[in-house]
C-alpha cells in the first residue's frame, strides 16, 4: 500500500504477506460491494461469532478456506491483476466456504470439493462477466450460486458429500405463520437477515455486518438495514412461512439489492431511493418463488433472487444519474464516480487506503489533473498570442501597398501576466442456523 490512499497493483504479494492477508479481507468486504479490508475483518469476525455461537464453527473456517482458495486461483491463471487487489477473486470463494459446510457433512471430499468449487469460481465469474458485458451489466454473486448449486445436487448422488443438513425434496405443503411479533422479536428477525448474507444465523453477526458496512459506506449501512427492514415487513404482511422468517431468510437477497441499485450502481438520491425500495419489494417476490422452484430438489436459492432482480433492474440501463446510458459492467471507481464521495467520508476511519473500495485515487487526486491541462493549455494559449503570425504580417504588408510596411504589432504582454497563478499549485499539493430449505 503506497501513501496516496490506493491500492497497489504492481507486482503480486507474497503469499500470507500483510498485503495478501488484505486482500483476502477485500475479498470478504466485496459480497457486499466493499472493497475495504477493515471492512472485511469485521465481516470475518461477524462470520467466527455467529457460527460458533450456532454451533457451526466448521462454516467460519470454511469460509477461510474458500476465500483464500478463490484468492490464489487468480494469481494462478493470470488473471487482472486489478481484480485481485480489489477483493474481486475472492467474494464467490469465501460465499461458497460458508455454504458448503452449512449443507454438508464433514469429510476430507466435502473439504477437497470446496476448494475445488471456490477456485472455480474465480474463472467462472471471468466468463459470466464476458458473456454480459454487451448488455453492461454484471455477474455479481451468481458464480458463486451457480457453481454451489452443480455441487449441492451433485451430493444428492455422492456419498463421499453426505447431504446431512440439505432440506429433503419436497412439493410446498402446510406452514405456520411467524408466532412472535413482538418488538424485541422483529429485531432480531432483522439483523438476522444481515447476518444470512453469508449463511449466518445470528443477530450479533448481523450488528458487526453493519458496523463493518458503516466503517466504509455510511449509504450501504444505512440501505443494508432499509432492505432488511422492508423485507421483512413484507414477509409479514403477505404471511410468509413463519420459520423462513424468524431465521433471516427474506432479508439476505433485498439486504443485497438494496445497497446495489440505491448505493452502488446508481448515485444515492430520490430516484434511486424509489427505484431501490421497488428492487427490494420484488426481490421478496422472487425469493419466495424461487423456494417453491427449488423445494423440489431440496437445494437453497442462496443469493439467486438478489442477482436475478437486480439484473432486472439494471438491465433497462435507466439514465438516472447523467443523459448517457450507464455501464453496469463493474463498480470501479472510474465507471462509479459518485462512490468516491463515500470513500472520502471515511477516510480518517481507513487511513492506509482501504476505504477506496476498487483501488481507485479519489476524486480530489483527479481534480489536479483537470488543473494541470487547463494550466498547459492556457500556457500554450498565452505563447502562440506573444508570437507574431507570420501570415498576418503578409496580409499587411499587401493592404499597404506592397510597400513592405509592417502593421504595427500588438506589444507582447509581461510573462508574469498570463502566468498561471502559482497559488494553485500550492492549494493543489495541499488536497490530496440457517433453515434447511435456505
Amino acid at each position: 500500500m503506497d501513501n496516496n490512499n490506493t491500492i497497489t497493483v504492481s507486482g503480486q504479494p507474497n503469499l500470507f504477506s500483510f498485503e495478501f492477508v488484505k486482500e483476502l479481507l477485500r475479498g470478504t468486504g466485496q459480497v457486499m460491494f466493499q472493497g475495504s479490508a477493515w471492512t472485511g475483518l469485521l465481516f470475518m469476525i461477524g462470520i467466527f461469532w455467529g457460527a460458533y455461537a450456532e454451533g457451526q464453527g466448521l462454516v467460519a473456517w470454511g469460509a477461510l478456506v474458500g476465500v483464500i482458495a478463490s484468492t490464489i486461483t487468480g494469481y494462478l491463471l493470470g488473471l487482472p491483476r486489478k481484480d485481485g487487489a480489489e477483493g474481486l477473486w475472492g467474494f464467490n470463494g469465501v460465499l461458497v466456504g460458508c455454504a458448503f459446510p452449512t449443507f454438508m457433512g464433514s469429510t476430507v471430499w466435502m473439504w477437497l470439493a470446496l476448494i475445488l468449487c471456490a477456485a472455480l469460481t474465480t474463472w467462472v465469474r471471468t466468463g459470466f462477466n464476458n458473456v454480459m458485458a454487451p448488455w453492461k451489466v454484471n455477474s455479481f454473486t451468481f458464480p458463486f450460486v451457480f457453481c454451489t448449486w452443480i455441487f449441492l445436487l451433485a451430493a444428492r448422488t455422492m456419498h463421499g458429500l453426505p447431504d446431512t443438513y440439505m432440506g429433503e425434496p419436497s412439493l410446498p405443503g402446510a406452514f405456520a405463520s411467524v408466532e412472535n411479533l413482538g418488538f424485541g422479536h422483529l429485531i432480531v428477525y432483522w439483523l438476522k437477515g444481515i447476518g444470512q448474507v453469508f449463511l449466518i444465523d445470528s443477530w450479533v453477526t448481523g450488528a458487526l455486518f453493519l458496523i463493518g458496512l458503516f466503517l466504509c459506506s455510511r449509504w450501504a449501512a444505512l440501505w443494508a438495514a432499509i432492505g432488511s427492514a422492508v423485507a421483512l415487513f413484507v414477509a409479514l404482511i403477505l404471511k410468509a412461512p413463519g420459520a423462513d422468517i424468524a431465521h433471516g431468510l427474506y432479508g439476505f437477497s433485498p439486504v443485497l439489492t438494496a445497497i446495489a441499485l440505491a448505493t452502488v450502481f446508481y448515485k444515492p438520491n430520490m430516484r434511486s431511493a424509489v427505484w431501490a425500495l421497488l428492487g427490494i419489494v420484488v426481490t421478496v417476490f422472487v425469493q419466495a418463488g424461487m423456494d417453491v422452484m427449488m423445494a423440489p430438489v431440496g437445494i437453497a436459492t442462496l443469493t439467486g433472487p438478489f442477482c436475478i432482480t437486480t439484473w432486472l433492474f439494471l438491465l433497462p440501463l435507466l439514465k438516472f444519474d447523467s443523459p448517457e446510458k450507464p455501464d453496469h459492467s463493474n463498480w470501479y471507481k472510474e465507471n462509479k464516480t459518485h462512490l468516491y464521495e463515500q470513500s472520502n467520508a471515511v477516510t480518517a476511519v481507513c487511513p492506509d487506503g482501504d476505504a477506496p473500495a476498487n483501488g481507485s485515487k479519489p476524486v480530489e487526486a483527479l481534480v489536479p489533473v483537470v488543473a494541470d491541462n487547463a494550466d498547459a493549455d492556457s500556457t500554450d494559449a498565452s505563447e502562440e498570442d506573444r508570437q507574431p503570425d507570420s501570415r498576418t504580417a503578409a496580409q499587411g504588408r499587401e493592404t499597404n501597398g506592397g510597400k513592405g510596411e509592417t502593421p504595427e504589432q500588438p506589444q507582447p504582454q509581461r510573462p508574469d501576466e498570463d502566468r498561471p497563478d502559482d497559488t494553485r499549485h500550492d492549494a493543489r499539493d495541499n488536497r490530496q442456523n440457517p433453515s434447511k430449505n435456505r
